[in-house]
């Protein structure tokens, strides 16, 4: 399926864009004067690619894919010293073993500082984090143990923001029961029958040990990711691997931003850090960073999916990332996209 040539990178969106303004200038020009032809190509090769096989990028199929790729990858490089993870959004806690699987050895050499603001979901994170019963809501995760280690996780009830204080949280379910839909709960309204909370709110950077190295940074918080970028914005210089959901970002208007946050921004936001950025599935990665960025990313259905930033000199790169990439090269650059032949990306 073909969308149309790709010629030119539109102009970026205008409006207050909360991390552009965090960096001090509107940075998302940089992606146009980057582009070359051929990395357009490529670009437009990738979009082709995604539309022929979406149904492998969507939700969590996508997230959960590349886990098992990036936990064999890091398996076989040296083991990490005293890995420390930031779980922002941490639900039922589905990620806590695998951020304690970077120890290798023992889970409880691996810390994990994990949010959640919703006060029936904090209770239920604890118990099943106490009796190994729960991590994934009402089931147990297929691919996880039973047990993680209680002693090295510690639990924050709490929302990131940019500013210390509180804030309105709405629980998706109107009772504030836990379950499936109750995911969708955020410091956005949602549902017109949610129940409101009344929750603290701290800056990332403020609840890091001082100058401690973040191995991984996760970051489900269902609309909000902007306002967590920009309150990591003092950690990401010693942040290894940053994983978010992209998709549905709200407005802040009670911070002067009443324009939803655009995807772009934050893919911009990576790069001026010296991420490159990818959207998710267990068989490819799509690089979305600069000459990389397609305008499609932001609209409709295929604006709901999850995303993985890494620097290409870290050694993981070469190990998960790499391989995964597609090959543009070629009259048929889309050919074996999803092929179990590994075939570098010459980009």
């Amino acid at each position: 399926m073909l969308l149309g040539a790709f010629g030119s990178l539109p102009s970026p969106p205008r409006g207050p864009w909360l991390l552009a303004d965090i960096d001090g200038a509107a940075a998302l020009e940089a992606a146009a004067s980057m582009a070359t032809r051929p990395r357009r190509r490529c670009a437009q090769a990738q979009w082709d690619a995604f539309v022929a096989n979406k149904k492998v990028f969507e939700g969590e199929k996508g997230a959960n894919g590349f886990r098992a790729r990036l936990a064999a990858a890091i398996a076989s490089l040296p083991p990490m010293h005293a890995p420390l993870s930031l779980d922002v959004g941490a639900n039922c806690g589905q990620n806590i073993a695998f951020m304690q699987s970077f120890a290798r050895r023992d889970p409880c050499d691996a810390r994990v500082l994990a949010f959640e603001p919703s006060p029936n979901t904090a209770d239920w994170l604890r118990r099943a984090i106490r009796t190994g019963r729960g991590l994934c809501g009402r089931k147990r995760c297929p691919d996880e143990p039973a047990r993680v280690c209680e002693r090295s996780v510690a639990i924050k009830q709490a929302a990131v923001s940019i500013t210390r204080g509180s804030a309105s949280f709405y629980s998706n379910l109107a009772d504030g029961r836990l379950g499936t839909g109750n995911q969708l709960s955020s410091l956005t309204r949602r549902n017109p029958n949610s129940r409101e909370y009344t929750v603290e709110t701290v800056p990332l950077a403020a609840e890091v040990p001082p100058h401690a190295n973040i191995t991984l940074l996760k970051i489900d918080v269902e609309g909000n990711e902007p306002l967590v970028f920009a309150s990591a914005a003092p950690v990401l210089p010693r942040t290894r691997l940053v994983q978010f959901e992209c998709g549905g970002f709200a407005a802040q208007p009670a911070l002067g931003y009443p324009q939803k946050q655009p995807l772009r921004s934050i893919v911009e936001f990576l790069a001026r850090r010296g991420f490159h950025t990818f959207r998710l599935s267990a068989a490819r990665l799509l690089r979305m960073d600069g000459p990389f960025w397609l305008p499609q990313y932001e609209k409709g259905s295929w604006a709901v999916f999850n995303c993985f930033a890494i620097r290409p000199e870290d050694p993981l790169y070469e190990a998960a990332v790499r391989p995964t990439l597609l090959n543009c090269v070629g009259r048929n650059r889309t050919a074996g996209f999803l092929s179990q032949k590994v075939v570098p990306d010459p980009v």
